[in-house]
């Protein structure tokens, strides 16, 4: 799975975490088959997500807010502005739940922000992402027990905190029609946290 050329698949190359991943600011998702441009660990086929910016966005302020049951409050806002060879685009999200069940809170905060110029065949991009996020996710409990209160928990705590911070740089400069050089350079920094009370 590629960000913009970067790819956020962890160290073993088969887990994504989506939750790190700023689901408002994707401008279009792609599914390729296997092709070998995206490595070895492609070979069943990629994902690609190319990321708005302040040239493919339509410019201009969004904000979303919702909330329902069991402490549920989540919601975005965007901005996106141009001029002339220069284009910015920003966003943040996050999310708070209690969970219908004791001991279940889940917490996600993320980030995406995009500065850009696009002069003729010269085209440069700055972005920094992040997350930070906490999931509660309680194990099986014994029917009796729900039976008895159905959001009661058997084992806990039980939960999980990302943080990822990811910069990147990357550029293009098309010489022809049919010749384009490109070039990406990026750091990304993950850590999570896991505890079991399993």
């Amino acid at each position: 799975m590629y960000q913009n050329g970067v790819r956020i698949n962890e160290a073993l190359g088969d887990t994504v975490n989506w939750d790190l991943v700023p689901q408002f600011a994707v401008n279009r998702l792609t599914v390729q088959s296997d092709n070998p441009v995206f490595g070895l660990n492609a070979l069943g086929g990629a994902v690609t997500l190319e990321m708005k910016n302040g040239f493919n966005t339509t410019p201009g302020a969004e904000v979303q807010l919702s909330g329902g049951s069991y402490g549920n409050i989540n919601g975005y806002g965007e901005y996106a502005a141009r001029s002339g060879s220069f284009g910015f685009y920003g966003g943040v999200s996050g999310m708070e739940d209690d969970g219908f069940r004791y001991h279940q809170p889940t917490a996600t905060h993320l980030a995406y922000t995009d500065f850009g110029y696009d002069n003729g065949p010269l085209s440069l991009h700055l972005s920094l992402s992040g997350a930070d996020n906490s999931i509660g996710g309680v194990g099986p409990t014994p029917i009796q027990m729900l039976q008895q209160d159905p959001r009661s928990v058997f084992t806990f705590p039980q939960g999980i905190h990302n943080e990822m911070w990811l910069a990147q740089l990357n550029g293009t400069y098309q010489v022809t029609a049919q010749q384009i050089f490109s070039a990406d350079a990026y750091y990304r920094r993950f850590r999570q946290r896991l505890i079991d009370g399993n």
